[in-house]
């Protein structure tokens, strides 16, 4: 028996395939740790052995939502603390961004969002296997990127 699948299933694929590289570049990056703990010990957060990974720039914004300079490793009290606006560590987080991508790709990302009239394109699969591909490059090469044998860009 062939099972056709429909295109609805076929976007909902594409997209846990791009979450799941998204996470698995930032966890290559950025290592098994809390990147605020990590940067910032001093703030008074009790953090917690499980990892996630933040969007630096809202989830709701579908056009960084994909982008790995976007996305940094940390514990699930800290996610939690920012979703519940903690200047603390929001900042932290917005700190670290800058520091890893520099100032400019950060701004650059924070203009976007201020200016970001949605991604017409998020459930498009023609995008959707663009940003797989580039994902998959990404993933592969994120070691050279690591170590600045190829630009972070």
């Amino acid at each position: 028996m062939i099972f056709k699948i429909t295109k609805k299933k076929k976007i909902a694929l594409m997209h846990d395939r791009a979450l799941n590289l998204f996470r698995d570049i930032c966890f290559s990056r950025d290592g098994r740790q809390c990147q605020v703990l990590k940067n910032y010990p001093m703030l008074k957060v009790k953090h917690s052995d499980t990892l996630q990974v933040d969007h630096c720039i809202s989830r709701g914004n579908k056009n960084e939502f994909y982008n790995y300079k976007n996305g940094t490793v940390v514990c699930s009290n800290c996610n939690l603390a920012k979703h519940h606006h903690l200047k603390s560590v929001t900042r932290a987080i917005d700190f670290i961004v800058q520091k890893r991508e520099g100032f400019d790709v950060w701004m650059e990302m924070v203009m976007g969002d201020m200016q970001s009239t949605g991604n017409d394109l998020f459930n498009d699969i023609a995008w959707l296997d663009g940003r797989l591909r580039i994902l998959t490059i990404i993933k592969n090469n994120i070691s050279e990127i690591k170590s600045g044998k190829i630009p972070n860009d």
